[in-house]
């Protein structure tokens, strides 16, 4: 697994990079070295499956084959609206990265899970004294401001 992922991140070109994911992968170099990284992760995964109960180790090793599994699949699904679809890389590592375009579902969701007052306190939310457009951005329709 850790040969893959060098190989993946050897196929990225020069460290210091940071570009869009979707252009990315329509490289053939790029998805062939895609493919073998999860082909490599799902053999970790089924082996660590064959060993579960067997050691702390092996299982937690399985829950983050698991893990990654889950998120490598999500990342493959670069067509999906409302997300940027990003990439980075250093001269030992990267970073395959999936980011909202808007944050503001998700935090309605959260504060109807925690219903209450919600305070946000900053000197640098506000333009010429209007909160408007932070609110907005988060999706928050009867907010009071001071």
């Amino acid at each position: 697994l850790a040969q893959s992922a060098q190989d993946f991140r050897l196929q990225l070109g020069e460290p210091g990079y940071r570009g869009n994911l979707r252009e990315l992968l329509a490289d053939p170099r790029i998805q062939r070295a895609f493919l073998l990284l999860d082909d490599t992760l799902e053999l970790c995964y089924d082996v660590a499956k064959l060993s579960l109960g067997r050691s702390a180790l092996l299982d937690a090793a399985f829950e983050r084959a698991t893990l990654y599994r889950s998120r490598l699949k999500r990342l493959k699904e670069i067509n999906q609206p409302g997300y940027s679809y990003w990439y980075e890389c250093t001269s030992r590592h990267f970073t395959l990265a999936l980011t909202p375009l808007t944050v503001a579902d998700k935090f309605k969701e959260v504060m109807e899970q925690k219903p209450g007052s919600w305070i946000f306190t900053s000197s640098t939310l506000s333009v010429n004294d209007d909160l408007h457009h932070f609110t907005a951005r988060l999706g928050i329709e009867q907010a009071e401001s001071m």
